[in-house]
């Protein structure tokens, strides 16, 4: 392998300071959307409703956990609490899956098609863009496929299974709760 150019990293690091801000223009644009609305669009895509997602932000769950946990809740037919509770015991939502006898494709698969529709319906909120939105799909499309449960996530960019680079959104960890 060649050695990179000054210019091919610095072009990489473009796309990652675009990737960062396109993020911080969905954090600081979904904090609005669930203030306006009378059902939030997490509420609309996880099932809870906004009191419910209240209580959870109390217990200190992050809101990047709760499409993880809906995802699981739905697959096992668990209450999402449960799943919950399994989290912070110090499992991974990945772990759980493959324990409850998901396989890893169903899970991922199931986890990129919930988050797509989240992603869906902040475009048409108007939170986000529509070329936001997909350039958020590619990168949880192109980082799904390397989630193995084991990946480090939190707190780097793109780090985790799936969000590429939305891994402090919403105060829950959106990389971390992949796994």
């Amino acid at each position: 392998m060649k050695p990179e150019t000054i210019k091919e990293r610095v072009k990489k690091m473009k796309k990652a300071l675009l990737a960062t801000v396109l993020v911080l223009a969905l954090v600081l644009t979904s904090f609005s959307v669930f203030a306006d609305s009378d059902q939030s669009i997490l509420s609309r895509v996880t099932g809870l409703n906004d009191d419910e997602i209240s209580e959870l932000r109390t217990q200190r769950i992050g809101y990047g956990q709760l499409i993880p946990a809906s995802v699981l809740s739905e697959m096992l037919d668990m209450d999402i609490k449960d799943v919950l509770e399994l989290r912070q015991a110090g499992k991974t939502y990945y772990q759980i899956a493959v324990d409850k006898g998901i396989t890893p494709e169903d899970y991922k698969n199931e986890m990129l098609e919930k988050r797509n529709v989240y992603i869906d319906e902040q475009v048409k909120s108007g939170a986000i863009t529509e070329a936001q939105g997909n350039l958020i799909k590619e990168r949880m499309n192109d980082n799904i496929g390397s989630c193995n449960g084991q990946t480090p996530g939190s707190g780097r960019f793109g780090g985790g299974c799936g969000m590429g680079g939305m891994s402090r959104s919403f105060g829950g960890g959106f990389g971390r709760s992949y796994r």
